[in-house]
């Protein structure tokens, strides 16, 4: 299983994203990418707020797993998440291209290096002075790092990538996820316009490239040199302006859909609703499975599910605090609020939406 983790505490979003980093390359073995002709460390250029990490996927039949990230480094505040599949996999990032500019980007991120075009498209919130943050990872039997970052006193945010834990044998299963939050009075869970994780519930119009991705190849009738889906809403596709958007390949291609995941797979709609009980001992965290969607059909066939996330849970988190750890069996996970455990998200809360990742075995 090889799990590992850390929990660091961080200064400024420069300082968070050079831990990360040690992580992720020291720690971890991902290839650190040379993303400037600057002075890069562990895939970091903290001068020109670049990084990029890489690494052979551990799956059959699945590329290398290739992400890079932008921030403003004048008013750093989100942190723009990129995916790209450069055909002969890790290490070679191309230094002379921006992260969402190198030829087989996925399409999720805003092309920009300015902190308020950043946020309109997949990113992640930081903040300027975040306290601390988590970082799960595992490199077998799938590889992948989950990050978790408070931002201010109690209140959290998600992101992460890796590969998923394919079921049978197809071509691709690399992803990469960012966060995105709406307050509102309605309850969470039913919140469109919100993604999370590899989320099969989020729906926007012209906002698919805020959704995670994945790396998908050869799926039946998927369009020709297609190499990327969203996670998202079926309704994304079929009737939010924009759809599904195309990647940012040299001749720009639409991507698939593969729904599902968190808060609307099959899983999910099972076992969401019901409550983690540490007095029980009653757990019952859900996976996040994805699945694909052949949209040129009029029956629109449904294939999967297609693999799941190791290594994460969904949790309804009614009897738990944030950051606790909770022991089921030999293994180890730590619980966490999708942003702020509280009442409706009128006050700034997620209720009792969380999200569990496996710390470790004991």
């Amino acid at each position: 299983m090889a799990n590992e983790y850390t929990n660091q505490t961080t200064s400024s979003l420069a300082d968070f994203m050079t831990k990360l980093a040690s992580f992720t390359v020291t720690t971890m073995g991902w290839t650190g990418e040379t993303v400037t002709g600057g002075t890069v460390t562990n895939g970091v250029d903290l001068a020109a707020g670049v990084a990029g990490w890489s690494i052979a996927a551990a799956g059959t039949n699945t590329n290398d797993i290739q992400v890079a990230f932008q921030w403003d480094t004048t008013s750093p505040n989100f942190l723009g998440i990129y995916q790209y599949n450069h055909a002969s996999g890790a290490g070679n990032f191309n230094s002379a291209a921006a992260p969402y500019a190198q030829a087989t980007d996925s399409g999720s991120g805003e092309q920009s290096t300015t902190d308020a075009n950043i946020d309109n498209a997949r990113s992640c919130e930081i903040g300027a002075t975040p306290l601390q943050f988590w970082a799960f990872a595992s490199s077998t039997p799938a590889k992948y790092i989950y990050v978790v970052v408070e931002i201010s006193s109690g209140e959290y945010r998600h992101f992460g990538f890796g590969e998923l834990l394919k079921f049978n044998d197809w071509d691709g299963g690399a992803f990469a996820y960012g966060y995105k939050h709406v307050d509102s009075t309605a309850n969470m869970s039913t919140q469109l316009a919100g993604t999370y994780l590899l989320d099969g519930y989020f729906r926007l119009s012209n906002g698919a490239d805020y959704c995670a991705t994945l790396n998908v190849e050869n799926l039946p009738n998927q369009v020709a040199s297609g190499m990327w889906s969203v996670v998202c809403s079926p309704e994304q596709h079929y009737t939010a302006t924009g759809g599904t958007a195309n990647d940012r390949q040299t001749v720009p291609i639409a991507r698939a859909i593969t729904p599902g995941g968190f808060r609307a797979g099959l899983s999910a709609n099972m076992f969401g609703n019901f409550p983690a009980s540490p007095i029980t001992g009653f757990v019952p965290g859900y996976p996040i499975e994805v699945m694909y969607i052949d949209t040129s059909l009029s029956t629109d066939d449904w294939y999967g599910p297609m693999g799941v996330q190791d290594g994460v849970r969904g949790l309804n988190i009614d009897q738990f605090g944030a950051a606790e750890d909770v022991t089921i069996g030999a293994v180890v996970w730590t619980v966490f609020p999708l942003k702020r455990k509280s009442g409706d998200a009128t006050s700034g809360g997620t209720g009792n939406s969380g999200i569990m990742y496996r710390k470790n075995v004991v």
